[in-house]
């Protein structure tokens, strides 16, 4: 029997209290240790796994010898600092998002995970079932040649008046969201952009937060961009923390139907002359008659901590992905508004969706 993956939290907030109630049901993982330099914070974390060794700073985790892995959920300008020292101390890593704020720091975790023999998982994920499925349903040429594609991740912003809204975060939802919904089109296109354009804007100063505080706000709270494929078709991927409705969703827009995958709750609507082959019940979307497919749901923090213990059974890294769409972005957030020079594809990406429209007539 193979004996399961240490594992330390670094960074026991709301994301780490997650993990910590997530790692019991994981199988092939056990915390060992957690790290914040606040006693309130370890102490509601051990309350969560009771027999991990409790540090006070980051060093301590570091050099702890019952630990192989260690996950970083510190506040985001940490991230990538976190992620190179755990690397240097001989650890595997997972990285919540985003995975660098700069692209000096993106190069650097590039380096130092050529450099290492660990395994590095870095967010977001974007091996997931939603996104097979819908890879499924376009090959099978449901909707016909894909055309066009829309994919959004707004939410009226963090619930709590902290350091998410300072210059501490660095950005706003380019660095918080919109990477989940940049990094699942691509997946799902496997296609690099010949063009992007990128606008970053903030339309709040002063906010309201969901806790009841209050604060002046020094992040952009909407990004968006525009992609444009050498085979002609489009997408638009945004990011909102101003709207006060949440959507999550992707849309694919075709030249006999459309399909839309609703993120948050593993459904997706299709809009075809036939029916999908996949197991289905009608449903409606927009007022108009459409084939509704549930798929099924799990914790996301459950998925993550699986995909850490599959990656480093098999010591493979996750990286090239997510390294990808966080240069796009971070050329993007540098442009502020304009033109981005698309940084070079991912190594070993596959397509799920050939792009290609081919000769026939459309």
């Amino acid at each position: 029997m193979t004996a399961p993956l240490r594992l330390g939290v670094l960074g026991c907030g709301m994301i780490g209290s997650a993990y910590l109630r997530q790692a019991h049901a994981v199988d092939g993982v056990r915390v060992t240790a957690i790290c914040s330099p606040t006693a309130s914070s370890r102490d509601s974390a051990l309350r969560l796994w009771p027999t991990a060794r409790a540090h006070g700073d980051r060093s301590a985790l570091l050099d702890d010898p019952a630990v192989d892995a260690i996950l970083v959920c510190t506040p985001h300008a940490h991230h990538c600092t976190d992620a190179v020292a755990a690397l240097e101390a001989g650890k595997h890593v997972l990285i919540e998002k985003p995975i660098a704020t700069s692209l000096r720091e993106l190069d650097e975790l590039e380096l130092a995970a050529a450099r290492h023999d660990r395994v590095v998982v870095a967010l977001p994920l974007v091996d997931r079932p939603a996104l097979t499925a819908v890879a499924d349903l376009l090959g099978s040429g449901i909707i016909g040649a894909p055309m066009e594609f829309t994919s959004m991740l707004d939410v009226p912003g963090p619930p709590r008046s902290n350091w998410y809204y300072s210059r501490e975060a660095v950005a706003g939802p380019a660095l918080d969201t919109l990477p989940y919904a940049l990094s699942r089109l691509l997946a799902l296109t496997g296609a690099t952009p010949s063009a992007a354009t990128a606008s970053v804007t903030q339309a709040i100063r002063h906010r309201r937060c969901l806790d009841g505080g209050t604060l002046t706000q020094q992040v952009e709270d909407h990004m968006s961009m525009q992609l444009t494929f050498l085979t002609g078709q489009q997408a638009l991927v945004k990011s909102s923390w101003c709207l006060h409705r949440p959507e999550d969703y992707l849309i694919v827009r075709g030249r006999s139907g459309d399909i839309r995958l609703d993120c948050w709750r593993n459904r997706i609507l299709v809009r075809s002359r036939t029916p999908p082959e996949q197991p289905h019940h009608t449903a409606t979307w927009e007022d108009t008659p459409a084939f509704g497919i549930d798929l099924p749901s799990a914790d996301p923090e459950h998925v993550k901590l699986t995909a850490l213990v599959a990656a480093v059974a098999t010591h493979t890294n996750i990286l090239a992905e997510s390294a990808f769409t966080m240069r796009l972005i971070l050329t993007g957030l540098a442009t502020h508004t304009g033109a981005v020079k698309v940084p070079p594809a991912a190594g070993g990406a596959q397509p799920l969706v050939d792009l290609r429209i081919g000769q026939e007539y459309l």
